[in-house]
């Protein structure tokens, strides 16, 4: 028999998880880091006006999305807050899933162009979550019975095979099993497509109402900026 100590179990499982817990707790922290990282290397390489591809590569680092324009970041700086922007626009990560840029400015797509279609879109994930979800909790289940009518008996601890069972030993459940578990991770997949459709949606929808703002405050600064020069020059 060995001997166990307090210390050994402290030693052995206590502080690993403990080590475990404090990365967990400073890994949004050093996420954010990064980017605030990235996002002032950006910005330094617009001021210093460096070349377009170098600005592009720096833009895409920053979205972690291979898929970001030129012409998105040259629209996100027009704007008058370009930092606060940016910060916005990044949770997007340029899936443009609503969203379309256009050299007049960020629009949305026909089909999410009011409140109504996006509460129908954000409904369709919703069912398509709960569709894939349902498919994880009752596909084991139902290979399960499948495999009993074919005479394999499957527990978490035993595989069995019954007398005059169609599959009779384990190479012919090979393809079975591998079949299983690719659908499960095709379901598992789709599960949490949905989950990231549906948070980039409300990503974009958020982003799209802080532009529509933006624009409308600019607007705002320059027509008082207009009434004030042509007061200005009424009085002189």
């Amino acid at each position: 028999m060995f001997d166990i100590s307090a210390a050994d179990i402290l030693k052995g499982v206590f502080l690993p998880l403990i080590t475990l817990f404090i990365a967990i707790v400073k890994t949004p922290f050093r996420i954010r880091q990064e980017n605030h990282g990235k996002l002032r290397a950006l910005i330094e390489a617009v001021e210093s006006n460096k070349g377009e591809r170098i600005q592009l590569l720096l833009f895409r680092d920053y979205m972690r999305s291979k898929n970001a324009s030129l012409l998105e970041l040259q629209q996100l700086l027009a704007l008058p807050d370009a930092i606060r922007a940016l910060e916005l626009y990044r949770f997007t990560h340029s899936q443009q899933q609503i969203l379309r840029v256009t050299p007049n400015g960020f629009m949305l797509s026909p089909r999410a162009d009011n409140g109504f279609k996006r509460f129908l879109l954000s409904c369709r994930y919703f069912v398509q979550y709960l569709f894939f979800v349902s498919l994880l909790v009752l596909l084991p289940a139902l290979a399960q019975l499948g495999m009993q009518r074919l005479g394999v008996i499957i527990t978490p601890s035993s595989v069995s095979f019954l007398p005059g069972a169609k599959i009779a030993n384990y190479g012919q459940l090979l393809f079975p099993v591998l079949l299983f578990l690719m659908t499960m991770g095709w379901l598992l997949y789709m599960t949490f497509k949905q989950l990231s459709q549906a948070g980039n949606t409300g990503a974009e929808t958020r982003f799209f109402r802080y532009y529509q703002q933006a624009l409308e405050a600019s607007k705002a600064r320059e027509l008082l900026k207009q009434l004030r020069e042509f007061l200005g020059t009424a009085a002189g």
